[in-house]
């Protein structure tokens, strides 16, 4: 699928270009060929076995590239639009990319927690006719909606292929492309051949904290403009270890996993799972890092309280405590998010290690980092874009939203469903508050979270989150700017369980079920405490006035975190209604009320009980009380 370009594509670019490379050289499928004639036996892929590494060289995989897109050519897939890609972060997830992208077509990667009734009301609009898929309940799960959702094949790469005449196994459909290479076989190359940098290499779908998630249009101009922004902040080197831990399907891993492994290229080892990537990490010999500012204070909580509270001595120790946290094979790190607290920010930097702060979206991937000198409180300047016909600039508009041009951006939405918000001279409007000073950006809030309380205060509450988000002991927490004519504000806090139970009982004697915690005064009486000490060195003036404890973790399931798990903010709002009432107007500490059972079943109500409080404004932690 090819959108024009308003300029002409030049013949070389050469930012992933090396010495004696083809100038023809551009897209990823191209890039994939490339690595395999001039560096045959460099490894591309591990995976994870019980005691090493097992690994895929380029050659292979553009071998397996070359015969899935011939494969998919036998079938009759050659005027695909796109093809879908779900599944767990393996070889085969990017791979089963390169081949998508080589017949021409547009790879369109899924979240592989992804529902039935998801993939129905989000893969409607798009009715591509195959499918790549992990794992028999993924194949499953598209079987279910194929006719709704136009698909006519899927093809399945693990073990266990689903029995239906409808599914294709990897194995099977790499030898129907051997056969058919046979009969023709240069078509697939003429088609990589025919690739260029304004055709679409995938479909990134925006987060959809607000509504349904909109299909972005990624070029492969627009992938590798935005690899490249993060070669930069990684100061990454050809065939450097990449760990791809995050959903494949995440915009990070599109950019990185997919793209940048190919163009630079990297040696990208797959996590086995979650659960297991801190180990992996450090087995990979992975040289960077991407975390949120929560998981990197996580990190630095791990080191013992007397070295933190000496920097001398910490700083003589920097190679020593780099190795025990995982770190010493990492070049840099990418904080994104929020920003670093300061304590954070100067503990990675007395060890030794950058950590860049980012921001950015699906529409322009990341536009700006940090640099060294550049602080903690804000996400740095413009990035390069070298495939770009002029800089990334910003500037803040009415309401403070900030506003970008320049650089290279998606080429819009799928089937122009949607359109990119612009502003009257052709700005991209971000929709977040923020401010900037010619030098480093700031970033408040949402626009649309920026709210007025009941007493005509100006309320952000993202700042103030991601503060309380400090703690050990919050996993999430919600604000509320004002009830009805109450201008106090109030925080819904999800616990880190486990944290908290470990606290109030490190013998592991107290459960770390949410339902059981949230009904404990000991447990509201230490957030509270924690809320308070924060406060003390938060500089807003604007502080938590009540606070409530969710009985439950916040899921993607329930509808209030997306895929990617972000916050859906309003769905929150709207599940806890009762609790929130409750909260503002309740003179108990210890309150019932009803929730949504989630999962789809709109009406089914369950009963919790749950702890309350009041954080007096100017009192001291002994002297804060519940309601």
């Amino acid at each position: 699928m090819t959108v024009p370009s308003e300029s002409a594509t030049p013949t070389l670019l050469a930012p992933f270009a090396h010495p004696g490379d083809d100038a023809n050289v551009q897209t990823v499928p191209q890039f994939v060929r490339r690595n395999a004639q001039r560096w045959p036996e460099r490894t591309a892929f591990r995976t994870r076995t019980a005691t090493e590494w097992a690994t895929l060289s380029w050659s292979q995989v553009d071998e397996m590239m070359t015969e899935l897109a011939a494969g998919l050519l036998d079938l009759g897939f050659g005027d695909a639009r796109c093809a879908y890609v779900l599944g767990s972060n393996e070889p085969e997830f990017f791979v089963s990319e390169y081949a998508v992208q080589a017949i021409g077509a547009t790879s369109f990667p899924l979240f592989e927690q992804m529902t039935v009734e998801e993939m129905r009301n989000t893969l409607d609009e798009y009715q591509a006719p195959v499918a790549f898929a992990g794992s028999a309940d993924l194949t499953r799960r598209l079987l279910q909606v194929a006719d709704e959702i136009g698909l006519r094949t899927v093809v399945q790469w693990c073990s266990d292929p689903v029995p239906d005449d409808r599914v294709v196994t990897f194995a099977e459909l790499r030898q129907r492309g051997r056969a058919y290479r046979s009969r023709s076989d240069r078509e697939v190359k003429d088609r990589i051949d025919r690739c260029t940098l304004d055709d679409i290499a995938c479909i990134i779908l925006t987060s959809g904290t607000t509504g349904k998630s909109k299909g972005v249009l990624g070029s492969y101009r627009y992938v590798l403009d935005i690899a490249y922004r993060y070669k930069t902040l990684y100061q990454a080197d050809p065939f450097d270890s990449y760990l791809s831990y995050l959903p494949a399907a995440f915009s990070v891993e599109q950019y990185c996993g997919m793209a940048l492994a190919a163009a630079l290229p990297l040696n990208v080892a797959c996590a086995e799972s979650p659960a297991t990537a801190e180990r992996d990490f450090v087995s990979a010999e992975a040289r960077f890092r991407f975390l949120g500012p929560r998981q990197w204070e996580e990190i630095r909580a791990r080191v013992p309280a007397e070295l933190l509270e000496n920097s001398v001595r910490l700083r003589e120790q920097a190679v020593e405590v780099r190795e025990e946290l995982g770190l010493g094979n990492v070049k840099a790190g990418i904080s994104a998010g929020g920003s670093l607290s300061p304590e954070v920010f100067e503990f990675f930097s007395d060890i030794g290690l950058n950590i860049r702060s980012v921001y950015g979206f699906a529409e322009v991937g990341i536009v700006t980092g940090t640099r060294d000198g550049d602080g903690f409180d804000n996400v740095g300047h413009p990035l390069p874009s070298p495939y770009g016909n002029e800089p990334i600039a910003l500037r803040v508009g009415p309401l403070d939203e900030v506003e970008i041009s320049g650089g290279v951006t998606c080429s819009g939405y799928w089937d122009d469903l949607h359109s990119l918000s612009l502003t009257a001279d052709g700005w991209i409007r971000s929709g977040d508050a923020g401010e900037w000073d010619g030098q480093v950006l700031r970033i408040y809030d949402r626009v649309d979270n920026i709210k007025r309380l009941p007493d005509g205060t100006r309320f952000a509450p993202q700042p103030i989150e991601i503060n309380a988000l400090r703690s050990p002991y919050i996993s999430n927490i919600v604000l509320i700017g004002g009830h009805g004519n109450d201008p106090r504000i109030g925080a819904l806090v999800q616990l880190n369980a486990s944290a908290v139970a470990s606290h109030l009982d490190p013998d592991h004697a107290v459960s770390a079920d949410h339902a059981v915690l949230a009904k404990e005064s000991a447990v509201i009486r230490l957030l509270t405490d924690e809320l308070h000490r924060l406060a003390d060195h938060e500089t807003e003036t604007q502080n938590i006035a009540l606070l409530a404890l969710m009985p439950k973790e916040l899921s993607s399931e329930d509808g209030e975190l997306t895929r990617s798990m972000k916050l859906r903010r309003a769905e929150v709002l709207r599940r806890y209604a009762q609790l929130i009432d409750t909260m503002y107007n309740s003179p108990d500490d210890l309150v019932s009320f009803d929730l949504d059972a989630g999962g789809g079943e709109r009406g089914v109500r369950q009963s919790y009980e749950t702890r309350i409080a009041r954080i007096p404004e100017t009192s001291k932690p002994d002297s804060i009380s519940t309601c």
